[in-house]
């Protein structure tokens, strides 16, 4: 287990830990302490999950659930707001509420559908020689990689052992096209 999954699978347990601290804490001081140790905690998970976030599949896993949080609190925010006696705030027109209610459930769709895809579907199984290693073009460059005729997504240290060019059988996510499990046949 390298660095940087750790810190992806740690992610959750310690959400729970400062969740169920600030729950149970009644003590102002103490209270105020755990908040702002949960703050400085998320900032850094934060800052590291721009930089590291492709670097395992926990890390790609914890994205789409972040993703998936965050939509639904923009969703349910925007929801509660338009319906709960209207907008009575007047930094907020309603055209910004309806388009907050839109884009948090478009990015609910994507982030559950992506999910979904990769953890309750039959992941594909290609087998193939690994051609074309690259990097995409764009702001955000991904490692993709050409197995058996299909591109997809790896993960960083996949991607430093596929530049050989192996003989590989790849279970491959459905939802974000990333490969889950890579197993190497031959050179």
């Amino acid at each position: 287990m390298t660095a940087a999954e750790f810190i992806a699978w740690a992610l959750w347990p310690i959400v729970a830990l400062f969740v169920g601290l600030l729950a149970t804490i009644r003590h102002p001081k103490v209270r105020l302490f755990v908040m702002a140790a949960s703050i400085g905690t998320f900032i850094v998970y934060f800052v590291l999950g721009l930089f590291y976030w492709r670097s395992s599949i926990a890390g790609v896993t914890d994205f789409y659930l972040f993703g998936l949080m965050f939509s639904l609190t923009m969703f349910g925010l925007a929801l509660r707001r338009l319906t709960n006696g209207g907008n009575k705030s007047p930094q907020l027109s309603t055209w910004k509420l309806v388009a907050a209610l839109i884009l948090g459930a478009g990015g609910t769709w994507v982030s559950a559908s992506t999910l979904y895809s990769d953890y309750a579907e039959p992941r594909l199984v290609i087998e193939g020689r690994v051609d074309n290693v690259r990097w995409s073009g764009g702001r955000i460059a991904q490692h993709l990689v050409d197995i058996g005729g299909h591109t997809v997504k790896a993960t960083t240290p996949v991607y430093d052992r596929l530049k050989l060019r192996p003989y590989v059988r790849a279970e491959i996510g459905r939802g974000s096209n990333y490969i889950f499990n890579i197993e190497y046949l031959g050179n």
